[in-house]
């Protein structure tokens, strides 16, 4: 389970607010940060970012949280980011998102790879090595 710094929880379990971070309370160290318009470009910048869009009712959203919260245990190396596209519309739409789930991988603030639809862990990962 990953709960936001003030308890609350994210991703398709209830939605933490803009800036909190979400840790394993397991033994994994990683994080995935809540992203809003505010704090995304101080929280992501330049750095290599994989980054969630989802919403609470997307049934396809939920499934691939367990894989994007694995990676992010074991790519500690990258930002992981998760974006409630009804609480964040205008960051939605900066990136142009119009289906869920859509996943980014971004490099140097761009956009390197888009995923559209749920995908496996080895999808995700190929691209991320290849950064």
């Amino acid at each position: 389970m990953f709960r936001d710094l003030s308890g609350g929880t994210a991703h398709g379990r209830g939605i933490a607010g803009p800036g909190s971070q979400l840790h394993n309370t397991g033994d994994m160290t990683m994080s995935i940060n809540i992203l809003s318009e505010t704090n995304f470009d101080s929280i992501v910048g330049t750095k290599p970012a994989l980054i969630d869009f989802g919403a609470e009712w997307c049934v396809y959203c939920k499934k691939i949280a367990p894989i994007i919260e694995e990676i992010a245990t074991e790519k500690t190396d990258l930002v992981f980011g998760y974006v409630d596209v009804d609480l964040q519309p205008m960051l939605a739409a900066r990136f142009r998102v119009h289906s869920l789930p859509t996943v980014l991988l971004l490099k140097d603030g761009q956009i390197v790879k888009q995923f559209l639809g749920a995908q496996s862990k080895e999808t995700y990962l190929n691209a991320i090595n290849e950064l």
